[in-house]
């Protein structure tokens, strides 16, 4: 008996070390939502609201294919309870990092979609994107997942199991999620409503990462400024892309993350269509204000052709 009873006290013992680690400090507190892009901390932002504390690690500038973390960032990691990324596929420098936060609740979003959502998935060969160029992620699915209305309703929704799971009397997260889902569906049909008259134009985008964004609103990207996109594109590839933005009245979708001498010269040659976007949405604090910006920057392009 008194081997049954030691065995339940460390079982106890055990179980509360493991709330203590898993929920927020104090009855009340609330769960510290760290995202690793902006972009994610937007859809957390939107569909949370007050419910969550939520913060990005990468600056809105930084690349999320490499980054390295400062001394802050880990102690925002250690704080966090959990941290909500895209998975390797995007974030190639954070796999080996995670592996030192035991502690820490973590949601690989398109890991989580292949489970659940894999429909809304774009493999790269399935994309409207007829040329593509860049092969520099690992996994067949198109990881730039939050640039699709629909999908950022799907991640707020796989998000709501774990912030359910791991506090269990706090906010209604699932209810509060499948409420986001349907506005975000509303957001989708709005957009593509408002891009009907254009559907099929083509855009020209400075790297491959607008699959999902062209998909939703079914727009064609028709080729990519640089090949890949840490790299600045050569004087050549640059030429012939001129001479198809030109020959298709193509929107060409520049990004502030990646401006180079060269491709800045390419772009003050008259008679081409540009905007400019930046996909980590520095300027925003709601995801559907900055869904809807790159639906009206880009429709304006397309419009002036």
């Amino acid at each position: 008996m008194q081997l049954i009873i030691r065995t339940l006290s460390h079982f106890f013992q055990a179980l509360l070390i493991l709330c203590l680690i898993t929920l927020p400090a104090q009855a009340g507190d609330k769960i510290k939502v760290l995202t690793s892009i902006k972009p994610l901390s937007l859809i957390v932002n939107e569909a949370f609201g007050d419910a969550v504390q939520v913060d990005y690690l990468l600056p809105p500038m930084a690349s999320p294919h490499m980054y390295q973390l400062k001394p802050s960032d880990a102690r925002r990691l250690q704080a966090a309870n959990v941290f909500l990324w895209v998975g390797p596929e995007l974030e190639r420098f954070l796999p080996k990092i995670l592996e030192k936060y035991t502690r820490l609740e973590k949601v690989d979003a398109l890991s989580h979609l292949e489970s659940s959502h894999d429909t809304l998935l774009l493999e790269f060969n399935q994309s409207k994107h007829s040329d593509s160029h860049d092969h520099s992620h690992d996994g067949a699915h198109d990881p730039h997942i939050w640039l699709s209305a629909n999908v950022a309703g799907a991640i707020a929704l796989n998000l709501a199991e774990t912030l359910s799971r791991l506090d269990p009397i706090g906010a209604d997260y699932l209810a509060l999620a499948r409420k986001y889902q349907t506005r975000m569906r509303e957001l989708t049909d709005a957009s593509q409503l408002a891009a009907q008259q254009l559907s099929n134009r083509n855009l020209l985008t400075y790297h491959n990462g607008f699959n999902y964004f062209a998909n939703e609103l079914n727009l064609n990207i028709a080729d990519v400024v640089a090949l890949q996109p840490e790299t600045s594109p050569g004087a050549r590839h640059l030429s012939d892309i001129k001479a198809k933005a030109i020959s298709l009245q193509a929107c060409i979708v520049v990004e502030p993350q990646y401006r180079a001498a060269a491709v800045d010269r390419f772009f003050t040659i008259p008679n081409l269509a540009i905007t400019e976007i930046d996909p980590m949405g520095s300027e925003y604090t709601m995801y559907s204000d900055y869904y809807r910006g790159m639906v009206k920057r880009v429709l304006e392009c397309l419009n002036n052709r």
